[in-house]
């Protein structure tokens, strides 16, 4: 949501007072469709709102009276009170009758946000995540446990209701961009019409990136076992048409496809990168020269890891694929991987992420204990921390709810040295 117009707190509340005091109740379940599109919109500027589909009374737990409006499609659903008094709004979500109880009133006049007679002042649509009524942050369910929005915790409620933390652990790693790793952009088009750009299919390098910069620049290995590889701060203005000729040509001849180039420096394509980035990057480039655009296999990723690492006197890096996931997750051994300061390469094939690499940087073991019939069954499930690519913020992964739907293979490069 962009920036929302604000004058000064103590003009505004008094303009509210005058505003509100001046006209009559505006009960809930007497608002337009016109009404209801501007709150949403407030709430979540990507919103498409057509229609309500229904509008239904409610009744929150302290026994106050409200509507919930049933949005068009998709787009979930809007708990109103009297006088624009929002209890809970949930984007792309089922409908849940069961509405929190909020302090939070939505002022069409100024279109701003308020808190009893404080005025929120509420920019982002991410800064309304923390507020106690909002589901700000709902979780994007694919149906094979992917969680690809950043609220751990509402997912547990709902698809492992009772859960606790059993065990957790996280390493501190940089998260890395698929799109600021790219060299070459490409275009998103519709109906001939530029959309903007999208990454390289780098996620590959951007995984083991990701764990060879957290182990170069942040782990307790970085100046044992990892002090002479290049430091984050050594970077260098890349030329790809000079460095990575053979994928400078592959990209050439596909042009017509969907690719266009950036131009920061004055030079095409150019950018600037550290030198372990570069390193990875030619590492790929040697196994294919279109992996940039096109990924490589786990097991290229796997010669490019130890092929870097032996660049720079590490020869005794060596790294392998282990797929038998649900056991090797569910395991001390897994757990033991983290807790020593190694990130995972993660590669999941299957559902959200369809063949698409991750750095894995921590876990969440969760447990429930189960009423079956005359005796407590104990329940677990594991949650990976990842990096995947898409975002630089903290994502988690359902792996156990992966695995028992049967949602696709997975496979996880360890290393040891």
């Amino acid at each position: 949501m962009g920036t929302i117009s604000l004058v000064t707190a103590t003009f505004v509340c008094a303009a509210i007072g005058t505003q509100f005091t001046q006209r009559p109740i505006v009960k809930s379940d007497s608002y337009s469709l016109s009404q209801i599109r501007q709150v949403v919109l407030a709430l979540n500027e990507k919103a498409k709102i057509t229609g309500i589909e229904d509008l239904i009374p409610v009744t929150l737990k302290d026994g106050t009276d409200a509507s919930l409006y049933d949005l068009n499609g998709d787009e979930g659903y809007l708990v109103l009170g009297d006088d624009f008094k929002i209890f809970d709004y949930r984007p792309n979500a089922d409908l849940n009758k069961e509405a929190k109880e909020c302090d939070l009133n939505y002022n069409p006049i100024n279109r701003s946000f308020y808190s009893g007679n404080k005025q929120l002042n509420i920019t982002t649509e991410t800064q309304l995540g923390p507020n106690s009524c909002l589901r700000q942050n709902t979780i994007d369910d694919k149906g094979c446990g992917e969680i690809e929005a950043d609220n751990l915790q509402d997912y547990v409620d709902e698809k492992f209701a009772g859960g606790t933390v059993d065990d957790e652990y996280s390493l501190p790693i940089t998260r890395q961009s698929q799109m600021d790793l790219s060299v070459y952009w490409r275009e998103k088009r519709e109906d001939n019409v530029l959309k903007g750009y999208t990454s390289e299919g780098n996620c590959w390098l951007s995984a083991s990136y990701t764990i060879f910069h957290y182990l170069v620049n942040t782990s307790q290995y970085k100046d044992s076992i990892f002090s002479l590889f290049p430091k984050e701060e050594n970077k260098t203005i890349y030329y790809p048409n000079k460095q990575e000729p053979s994928a400078y040509k592959w990209v050439f001849d596909n042009l017509d496809h969907f690719r266009v180039f950036i131009n920061p420096y004055g030079e095409f394509a150019a950018k600037e990168f550290d030198g372990l980035y570069i390193d990875l990057r030619k590492a790929g480039i040697d196994l294919d020269p279109s992996s940039p655009i096109k990924g490589l296999t786990t097991n290229q990723s796997v010669t490019q890891m130890e092929k870097v690492a032996s660049s720079y006197g590490l020869s005794s890096f060596d790294a392998s694929v282990e797929t038998n996931y649900n056991a090797y997750t569910g395991t001390d051994d897994f757990k033991q991987f983290i807790k020593d300061g190694k990130p995972l390469f993660f590669a999941s094939h299957g559902s959200t992420y369809d063949n698409h690499a991750m750095a894995v940087s921590g876990y969440k073991h969760y447990k429930r204990t189960v009423k079956v019939l005359f005796w407590d069954k104990i329940e677990w499930a594991t949650f990976l921390e990842i990096g995947d690519g898409w975002s630089t913020s903290v994502r988690y992964f359902d792996i156990t709810r992966y695995y028992w739907e049967g949602c696709g293979n997975a496979e996880f490069i360890k290393y040891t040295w």
